[in-house]
């Protein structure tokens, strides 16, 4: 006595129909037959007519199912008193059409009914529409069963592929395989796979209870984003959540390989955002985040008051960068010096090493506003050392912070030289100098030279 479960492996949903003659019984035959009831080949003597997986899952559509553990129920015609042996059953893993293969190189789920009693007294039950299980009538390792209508057998670890009965339930194509009364044969095993000549069978389309068809969620990411670097640190970037819905109303979360407001370097990423609806079925999305630098550094020129003649002024600027941080900056010129007044212009630049170039400009300016030092000789008076006077040495000299233009003295309307020992008659001599830089800043000094008349007092000389 046998059950056997095999899971078969076409592509298309709908069994192939065989003209099954009376020569024509056999594996090959009657497995790949349809629920047609061709009179040669199949019966509807024992079929199956549910599946129930032992709790609510679901499979993604054309995908393989997860193992279940799945309680078929096959139903005997009731009008059939007689045995039907070597019970056998059999499921397409793959969707397409139940055939009989060999276990050596078909993908298939089998299994078989193991005999529960040697009797089919463990058969009895009350009341149409109860079970019971099958039960050894003819010796062999294989389950049979006699005229009841309900016959049970729970299935491990089955894999299927995922179809939709068009309710939203997983169906896989099954057929059932029976030996006639008086026509059976000794069951082996596993492989030993039913029927076998003289066989019957029956094929057709089993919705599975409690798996549902679980269609993956769609999410819909935002468009790819372009900004600004505006931190050393990295770009903080944000941007809406992805749409997400799901065919089937259930719940779904969203996680991404970067949250909205992370930062984000210079240069180009991928955020890439999936939909888990609560069965684990997901649907993915991506999008581009672009952090570009296209700012220049901002440049700040130094604050500087007047220069001063003849002292050297260097210029240094700072610079930062929205995007690089604090950047080096030059000046041109880098330095200025003058021995006048005058004034420049200095550009400051700098670049943040991504193509980006900022600048300042001042103006730099030498003012003079400082007259010249005279160096003259105090007002002296000094005796005449003759009727034409006294013979007195001075001497002038005058300096400037920036550069000195002239120095000239004068006496009586007519220049004087500014070092000399002259003969100054008796009597007050004053000399003028008056000194000019060369910004224009103007000095004077004056000094006076009195020879006095000793002669009549001394009569000293021959004019007394």
């Amino acid at each position: 006595m046998r059950l056997i479960l095999l899971l078969a492996c076409g592509l298309s949903v709908a069994l192939a129909t065989s003209n099954c003659g009376a020569s024509g019984y056999g594996p090959a035959c009657c497995l790949g037959d349809t629920i047609s009831q061709n009179p040669g080949c199949t019966a509807g003597d024992v079929r199956v007519i549910s599946a129930t997986a032992d709790h609510v899952q679901t499979c993604m559509l054309n995908q393989p199912t997860s193992p279940m553990n799945v309680q078929v129920v096959m139903q005997t015609n009731t009008n059939t008193g007689s045995d039907r042996y070597n019970i056998g059953f059999y499921a397409s893993i793959s969707g397409g059409n139940v055939q009989a293969v060999s276990s050596s190189t078909n993908q298939c789920y089998k299994a078989y009914l193991t005999p529960v009693c040697s009797s089919n007294a463990c058969n009895q039950h009350p009341g149409t529409g109860g079970y019971g299980p099958f039960y050894n009538s003819d010796g062999d390792s294989c389950g049979d069963s006699r005229g009841i209508d309900h016959t049970v057998r729970n299935l491990t670890a089955l894999v299927v592929k995922c179809l939709d009965d068009g309710t939203g339930h997983l169906q896989m194509p099954v057929c059932t395989s029976w030996a006639v009364p008086g026509q059976d044969y000794t069951c082996n095993g596993i492989n030993d796979i039913a029927p076998s000549s003289p066989s019957k069978c029956w094929c057709g389309m089993v919705t599975v209870g409690n798996v549902f068809i679980n269609k993956a969620p769609s999410i819909t990411c935002p468009a790819n984003i372009n900004a600004q670097c505006n931190s050393p640190s990295g770009t903080a970037v944000s941007w809406p959540a992805p749409a997400t819905s799901d065919p089937n109303g259930d719940p779904v979360t969203v996680s991404c390989t970067a949250n909205s407001g992370s930062a984000f370097g210079l240069g180009s990423s991928t955020v890439t955002c999936t939909a888990t609806d609560q069965w684990g079925a997901t649907a993915s999305c991506s999008f581009g985040v672009t952090v570009q630098d296209t700012a220049a550094p901002v440049v700040t020129c130094p604050s500087l008051g007047p220069g001063t003649c003849n002292v050297e002024q260097d210029f240094s600027a700072t610079a930062n960068d929205a995007c690089a941080g604090p950047v080096s900056a030059s000046c041109s010129p880098a330095s200025f010096q003058t021995d006048h007044t005058g004034s420049t212009t200095v550009t400051c630049t700098a670049s943040d090493g991504h193509g980006n170039t900022g600048s300042c400009s001042f103006l730099y300016s030498v003012t003079d506003n400082t007259p010249p030092v005279i160096t003259a000789p105090s007002s002296q008076t000094v005796s005449a050392t003759s009727s034409q006077g006294a013979t007195v040495p001075y001497a002038v000299s005058a300096t400037d912070n920036c550069a000195l233009q002239s120095l000239v003295c004068t006496s009586g309307g007519s220049s004087v030289p500014l070092s000399a020992s002259t003969l100054f008659p008796i009597g007050s001599t004053t000399i003028s100098c008056t000194a000019v830089d060369k910004s224009g800043n103007t000095a004077t000094s004056s000094f006076t030279i009195t020879v006095n008349d000793m002669c009549p007092a001394l009569k000293c000389w021959s004019s007394c």
